[in-house]
């Protein structure tokens, strides 16, 4: 049975990774709640339903929050004990032939989710009229069974309209119904439906016997500013946080999540681009891996003290893989008062390779350096070592090439002299894209380095842009 501990710790709490040393003790503050779950992942019931029982030791209150969704097949009948407490769940039996799948939140009394638990319920033997039991695509080896798409009935919104999904397989047939459809966070869209709540860029894709969608783009509102935008040079301020990181490192999942919780539940998300470079002693047979990572790997070999690692810029780290460490390693680089230079990029696709179009504007006159690396989103990984949910399967960020020419011992990109403040750079580039690689999945980071005290070519200010998708200037609120 899986065991959930919510426990809020008044001493220090260690975690040893695949190498080095782990978290620090000094990481953990004593208002800080640390979870603990064990190898089980989610919770699978069979279809004819039952109950689960779920244990928890905690010197927190909470509450259990069920989805309303989920309500009719999840109800929670008992909480057993004080302190040590069995939180008693009964699911009801599916007749339809399709899984479900909720997630119940355990709420502190400020509404915040302490902890999540996944009941996902097989198929029942009932046909399901929304879908044909027989149009599985690996039953006619004439069709690709990775040829799902996803459509939506608009890809172009106001706040506050529904945007309707469909999901088709090789032949055309409409599979919604067996498929998942989750957004770029891995949360999944329930019913097919998705109620848009601010204006931006969002992204969304699904998957089906084990294989992957195209990911697809709505615009929600105006959409993005216009990249030609050169009003102001108080620019926002965006460092690299770079996972080093490997499908056969088994605390590697536990970073994925730490960073996860960085960008939603603090304020760093705005402050920082996330890389992974899957590469060294724990990426062997990983899909992710390339030799740019490989580079990159050697380049900040002593930042490296076992994996996961997490690298600050190029020559910073952070003191451990924990939520607080990152943090803490982010309030002392991350300028709020605005960066050295700003950027607004564009990127098309062509045959075998991205086109980038940036422009890099100066709020300090300096020599700069620039060099943009092509990252790629959604790689499905099945064999991750110590994956308890199903997002760890998947790679974001990863590190596969750049415009630039790169090595063991440079990674800063080519120089494009003074600009002083005021002036902008107009940077072009072209990055080869392999066969291999997800062109819908690529996105194109812009890295500008300028020299710090110690002579080192360091990170100043970076912008991510998906293909296909303009990125403007973005400036200090």
């Amino acid at each position: 049975m899986k065991k959930l501990f919510l426990l809020l710790l008044c001493v220090a709490f260690t975690m040893v990774g695949c190498e080095g040393t782990g978290l620090e003790g000094g990481d953990i503050t004593p208002e800080e709640p640390i979870f603990v779950t064990d190898v089980d992942g989610n919770y699978v019931v069979s279809a004819d339903g039952g109950v689960v029982e779920v244990s928890v030791a905690t010197n927190l209150e909470y509450t259990v929050a069920i989805p309303e969704d989920a309500k009719s097949w999840v109800s929670h009948t008992d909480t057993r004990g004080i302190r040590q407490e069995t939180i008693v769940f009964t699911i009801a039996k599916n007749s339809v032939a399709q899984s479900r799948t909720a997630t119940v939140n355990m709420l502190n009394t400020g509404g915040e989710v302490l902890e999540s638990v996944v009941f996902v319920q097989n198929a029942g033997n009932e046909d399901n009229p929304n879908d044909n039991p027989n149009d599985d695509p690996n039953d006619n080896p004439n069709i690709s069974p990775s040829e799902i798409l996803l459509s939506a009935d608009k890809t172009a919104v106001e706040v506050g309209e529904v945007v309707t999904f469909t999901v088709t397989d090789g032949t055309g047939k409409n599979v919604t119904a067996s498929s998942t459809i989750y957004d770029v966070d891995y949360n999944v869209i329930k019913n097919a439906k998705y109620k848009t709540e601010k204006e931006g860029t969002l992204k969304f894709f699904a998957t089906r016997n084990g294989y992957t969608s195209n990911t697809l783009i709505i615009t929600v509102g105006s959409g993005v500013d216009n990249p030609e935008q050169t009003e102001g040079t108080a620019f926002l301020h965006k460092v690299l946080v770079i996972d080093h990181t490997g499908v056969n490192c088994g605390y590697c999942p536990s970073a994925v999540d730490n960073l996860r919780d960085l960008e939603s539940k603090t304020g760093w998300g705005p402050y920082y681009n996330e890389v992974s470079c899957h590469a060294g002693s724990y990426a062997s047979g990983d899909p992710a891996r390339s030799t740019v990572a490989t580079y990159l790997n050697y380049f900040q070999g002593n930042l490296i003290n076992g994996y996961p690692s997490i690298a600050i810029n190029l020559y910073s780290r952070a003191s451990s893989y924990s939520y607080t460490s990152i943090s803490n390693a982010l309030s002392g680089v991350v300028k709020k008062d605005g960066a050295d230079v700003g950027i607004a990029l564009s990127v098309e696709k062509g045959n075998s390779k991205v086109t980038c179009s940036a422009q890099i504007k100066a709020a300090v006159s300096n020599e700069y350096k620039v060099n943009a690396w092509l990252l790629e989103n959604n790689i499905y990984s099945p064999n991750q070592s110590n994956a308890t949910k199903e997002y760890h399967r998947y790679y974001n960020h990863a590190l596969r090439n750049t415009s630039e020419t790169v090595s063991s011992g440079d990674f800063c990109g080519r120089s494009v002299g003074m600009i002083y403040m005021g002036e902008t750079y107009n940077y072009n580039c072209e990055i080869s894209v392999d066969s291999s690689w997800e062109m819908n999945n690529l996105e194109v980071l812009i890295v500008v380095t300028a020299r710090n005290g110690s002579n080192q070519w360091e990170v100043v200010n970076s912008a991510v842009c998906g293909v296909g998708e303009t990125t403007p200037f973005a400036y200090v609120q």
